[in-house]
């Protein structure tokens, strides 16, 4: 809601809720990269002479009524709320440039295309040679299929009692609820 009130709409003349409510321009110079990475003061009463004097944080938004900026710790994941802050807007401690992805459907090696083709649990592998190779070449590039792991998923202890991406519903809630007993009028707004 902090930012829906302060962007201009067309319904209000390209003017912001906040500048038709209070008759001024909303002060923007507050806001901040989500998640970018930024450094929260510790307080002197908590930190010990060899403590950090900041905390290595990651920028998570505002809260209504408090003039501090809630934070998330990256080492420990624990929320916090700090007014003391050095921001640091183009740094993305969560960011990680490393990570690729590559579809399983097709995968392009020069002058050929492998095709993996998924089939109950077995994978075959179709070669198809392209017409723009080069005659003479003898240069090809070991094929390997990817490789699947064989280990067997479990939830997390804690997850045990719950149904966790079922597919199935084992208590559908059709058999224990009745819409005959509704008004006509109530049946209406229920599903509309």
């Amino acid at each position: 809601m902090y930012l829906i009130n302060r962007i201009p709409t067309k319904i209000l003349n390209n003017q912001s809720s906040y500048e038709v409510l209070y008759n001024e321009v909303p002060d923007l110079s507050s806001l901040k990269v989500f998640r970018c990475l930024c450094y929260a003061s510790t307080l002197p009463v908590n930190r010990h002479k060899f403590d950090s004097r900041a905390k290595k944080c990651a920028f998570l938004g505002y809260k209504a009524g408090i003039k501090g900026f809630v934070l998330t710790d990256i080492h420990t994941y624990e929320i916090l709320i700090s007014r003391n802050v050095k921001f640091f807007d183009m740094e993305f401690p969560f960011y990680s440039s490393s990570v690729i992805s590559i579809p399983d459907t097709q995968i392009y090696v020069p002058n050929k295309q492998v095709e993996q083709v998924a089939s109950s649990g077995e994978q075959s592998i179709a070669l198809e040679e392209n017409d723009e190779d080069e005659a003479g070449s003898n240069v090809s590039a070991p094929i390997l299929p990817t490789r699947k792991s064989n280990r067997s998923s479990q939830a997390p202890a804690h997850l045990v009692d719950y149904d966790c991406n079922s597919i199935t519903c084992h208590y559908p809630m059709d058999k224990f609820i009745n819409y005959s007993a509704l008004s006509p009028k109530f049946h209406a707004y229920a599903f509309s």
